[in-house]
């Protein structure tokens, strides 16, 4: 009797060992699969375009010849990582997310992946035709996320024409300043394109929660085309490249950028150094980082 037990208790320890082996072929095989998507990757599609997945699984086509982008989002598979970290806490549910200056659409998508299945939609703004192209290409094949409206058209201060300068390898980086905003010795052309303001949009101020602004300098020229969109939204937040180097070639921008968020109760968080906040004042001196402006800290957690 004592030896049948025995033998069905080594019998059933042989069945949890082949379990847990194989168990651990799965962790294995899962391990495996993780490094892998951890690994950059990038496949050739011809005409100067590369498509790349993200490390949320977002799939993005990307000029293969832009010597700052192409690199970075191939090899790290995740593009502006601070920020990109940040969207989730930012962007506020069921409220519409406006992309100014949104190049090949990756904070577009990646704000249509976060507010999918709610009220809010997208909406994006490229002028450049190269690029935009590339962006209309990405809004459809990630297309089970929030609605993106996209038009081909920069935002200023007024309706009509600008001159928008764009480096030869650095199409991401092109400009509706002058010259002086591109590095010195660096190829450029010139188109003409359209603009309109975000105030004549007509999108219901209520209605948004986040403005993000990357436009090489020209920031002030979108705000003052938004003021009063930033009055009658006073739950708007903006999330917002700062460039005093290039903001340089708008004389007087850096200054005026300060003195109005100032006067509409803005507070400054600076996205690099995990939304620490910095007096607006002392913007003036510092030369490039990213921010996070709004008039309600306490709603995001940020120190009141």
């Amino acid at each position: 009797m004592a030896s049948d037990d025995l033998k069905d208790a080594i019998a059933s320890m042989g069945e949890r060992l082949a379990k847990i082996e194989m168990l651990l072929d799965r962790q294995r095989k899962s391990i495996e699969m993780l490094l892998k998507l951890s690994e950059p990757f990038g496949v050739y599609l011809g005409g100067d375009v590369v498509l790349t997945q993200m490390m949320n699984g977002l799939r993005l086509m990307v000029p293969a010849s832009d010597s700052v982008m192409a690199p970075k989002m191939i090899g790290n598979r995740v593009w502006e990582p601070r920020i990109t970290a940040q969207l989730q806490k930012l962007i506020k549910p069921n409220l519409c997310f406006i992309d100014v200056g949104a190049n090949i659409g990756y904070f577009s998508v990646n704000a249509a992946l976060l507010l999918a299945g709610s009220n809010a939609r997208v909406y994006a703004f490229e002028p450049n035709p190269t690029i935009y192209e590339l962006l209309s290409k990405n809004i459809q094949i990630n297309w089970s996320l929030a609605p993106i409206s996209l038009r081909q058209i920069a935002l200023g201060a007024d309706l009509g024409q600008l001159e928008l300068r764009i480096p030869g390898t650095r199409a991401s980086n092109a400009t509706l300043l002058g010259p002086r905003s591109i590095k010195e010795g660096t190829d450029y052309t010139s188109i003409w394109v359209d603009v309109t303001t975000i105030d004549k949009l007509g999108i219901d101020p209520k209605s948004i929660g986040t403005i993000k602004i990357d436009v090489e300098g020209a920031e002030a020229m979108v705000v003052q085309g938004a003021k009063t969109t930033l009055r009658d939204g006073p739950q708007i937040n903006l999330i917002m490249e700062w460039d005093t180097k290039a903001q340089a070639d708008d004389v007087g921008a850096t200054s005026w950028l300060i003195e109005y968020f100032a006067s509409l109760g803005f507070r400054a968080y600076i996205l690099e150094s995990g939304l620490q906040e910095t007096p607006l004042r002392s913007l003036g001196s510092r030369d490039y980082c990213n921010l996070f402006l709004t008039r309600d800290p306490t709603s995001f957690g940020l120190s009141a």
